[in-house]
């Protein structure tokens, strides 16, 4: 499985890149013939006390993608938020070629 992570207006540290590897890596437990995962991390706000910061991801899962999108304050919590919404999709897909 190949993870790309892609910042936009972030500066990626390894605490930050740490921290979303070992959350996709918990997305192998749920289905083990992903491709490859995409993260884009990016901050919509140029106001540092509104910021928005947004996470979002696109799955390969041999043919099928699946997209997801989260927006909070703060982005470990997009993270941990955008792997939850991917978690529930990569559930319905396995159950869907069940």
């Amino acid at each position: 499985m190949n993870i790309i992570i892609k910042a936009h207006h972030v500066e990626v540290t390894e605490a930050l890149k740490k921290h979303a590897k070992e959350k996709i890596e918990k997305l192998l437990h749920f289905y083990d013939h992903i491709q490859y995962i995409t993260v884009n991390m990016n901050i919509e706000s140029s106001d540092p006390h509104n910021s928005r910061q947004v996470a979002s991801a696109i799955i390969d899962l041999k043919g099928t993608v699946i997209t997801a999108k989260e927006t909070t304050a703060d982005m470990y919590s997009s993270i941990d938020l955008l792997i939850d919404k991917l978690a529930i999709q990569i559930k319905k897909h396995k159950e869907k070629i069940k």
